[in-house]
């Protein structure tokens, strides 16, 4: 299972790491420059879901505050954790080998609690709910409240040519969901094996046609 996940975060993140064209800088200096990669634990008080809300940041070896590094919002599978994405998948240790061997440009990695919300805004009463999908604001709180604090608080290109968003399974129709609706905020997207999920009686969408139609937007 370790193996197969190591696979899992080397896919995902060259699928994105191979169409980065790297960091830039505006200046020259090596001064608080990060000698090995770091993952911070964050936690701030998210207004759009009234609770305290966690995410972890991935900070590559070499850091420098005076350089501008392109960000993925990596999205963790149903029942998962933001912790999933780094403790178990060891996405961190992958980005490390990867930049090391020059495969991938040096990047930021977030990695932010959801819930098990598909990263959608819902309110009760307004689909069907199997009982087991977080009702929230959580599509604001990611974009109005997690986005702003990694591009204050980090040396990001804060702009879409900078900004990537990716998952697998629900992280996967999150990030086809925030990608392809907020185009003005995410230039590139990487869903692996999407759970598609359209908040009606059926909450995924077959493969083979039956189901529901997914809502359009």
């Amino acid at each position: 299972m370790r193996r197969s996940n190591m696979l899992l975060s080397c896919c995902l993140l060259l699928i994105i790491g191979l169409i980065l064209s790297g960091c830039s800088s505006s200046e020259k200096g090596n001064n608080n420059v990060e000698a090995f990669s770091k993952i911070d634990d964050i936690e701030i008080y998210s207004k759009a879901l009234k609770s305290n809300m966690s995410f972890d940041v991935y900070t590559p070896p070499g850091y420098n505050p005076k350089l501008k590094y392109p960000v993925v919002y990596m999205l963790y599978g149903y029942g998962g954790s933001r912790g999933y994405v780094f403790d178990s998948m060891g996405l961190g240790q992958v980005a490390d080998r990867l930049i090391a061997n020059d495969d991938i440009a040096p990047l930021i990695i977030v990695s932010p609690d959801y819930g098990n919300s598909f990263a959608v805004n819902t309110v009760p009463g307004q689909g069907k709910n199997p009982g087991s999908v977080d009702e929230g604001s959580y599509e604001d709180y990611l974009l109005k409240e997690v986005l702003p604090y990694v591009d204050t608080n980090y040396s990001t290109v804060a702009s879409r040519e900078g900004r990537y968003v990716g998952g697998f399974s629900m992280g996967g129709y999150a990030a086809l969901y925030l990608g392809f609706n907020h185009t003005d905020l995410f230039s590139k997207i990487g869903g692996h094996s999407a759970a598609i999920w359209d908040y009606t009686d059926s909450v995924y969408i077959r493969i083979s046609g039956t189901g529901s139609t997914p809502r359009q937007r």
